[in-house]
């Protein structure tokens, strides 16, 4: 059992491409080869600070965690943006590693969908 990853996502995904398992997959390796982009932006941004940047890079990275059913990744984003909203950068900031350890373990598990 899986517990990054919603697999019914993925089958919906699919049903919403209309059968496209091409642009499925597509869109899966397109997440995965983002992801270490996304986390050294979301970095970048809590670094500097900049809240308004941080928090477009959280919406990105849970819109696309929600389309592929990446639930832990998406809980993870939806909190830090929580932090945000409060104004607590150092709160996001402070829970940035755990998000790159779930963002990690869930391009992991996406790279052996994409192998399978």
């Amino acid at each position: 059992m899986n517990d990054v990853v919603q697999p019914g996502a993925l089958r919906l995904l699919l049903t919403q491409l209309g059968g496209d398992r091409g642009a499925q997959r597509r869109f899966v390796a397109d997440f995965v080869d983002l992801w270490d982009t996304r986390s050294r932006r979301l970095a970048q941004v809590l670094a500097a600070p900049d809240a308004g940047g941080a928090h477009i890079a959280l919406l990105s990275i849970r819109s696309s965690c929600g389309i592929l059913g990446a639930v832990r990744l998406e809980a993870a984003a939806t909190v830090m943006l929580a932090l945000l909203a409060d104004g607590d950068v150092n709160g996001c900031r402070e829970r940035l590693p755990q998000l790159i350890i779930v963002g990690e373990r869930t391009c992991a598990w996406l790279n052996s969908f994409l192998e399978s």
